[in-house]
């Protein structure tokens, strides 16, 4: 059987804190393209599904899918941190490494993503008659 060993936490400074800002602004800098394209990606996703809510006069469910959101952030940080091992390793970067960070992400945080992408999905199909989408979803309640 296996011994489960705590995790250690290091204590969090203010210096720390600015090594942390400084270390990642260095690292933006040396992947501006790649990480710009990479979060245009989603920034685009959120606007869109932004616009969707809006258009189907669901603004009250905003600030409850942002919060959702949470939920499937760490997993798109699995292509940041690919591209922070290769900067790590001084190798260049491409947006295959980005793709292959998803491979290193663990089954739960896939799972918790993949959950909320399902009912955010599901209340897409039972409302999409609001947004005038042919679902066959006008008989279902939203």
């Amino acid at each position: 059987m296996s011994e489960y060993l705590a995790p250690v936490f290091a204590r969090l400074t203010l210096s720390s804190l600015f090594r942390a800002i400084r270390h990642g602004w260095e690292m933006f800098l040396i992947t501006r393209p790649l990480s710009v394209s990479y979060a245009m990606i989603f920034a685009v996703i959120g606007v869109v599904i932004l616009i969707g809510i809006e258009r189907a006069s669901f603004a009250p469910m905003i600030f409850p899918l942002a919060g959702g959101f949470m939920l499937v952030g760490p997993v798109l940080l699995s292509g940041f941190f690919a591209m922070a091992d290769r900067v790590r390793r001084d190798e260049l970067c491409r947006f295959s490494d980005i793709v292959h960070g998803f491979s290193r992400t663990s089954r739960e945080m896939l799972t918790i993503a993949l959950v909320y992408a399902a009912a955010v999905h599901d209340l897409g199909r039972r409302c999409g008659h609001r947004l005038g989408l042919p679902s066959g979803a006008s008989r279902h309640r939203c």
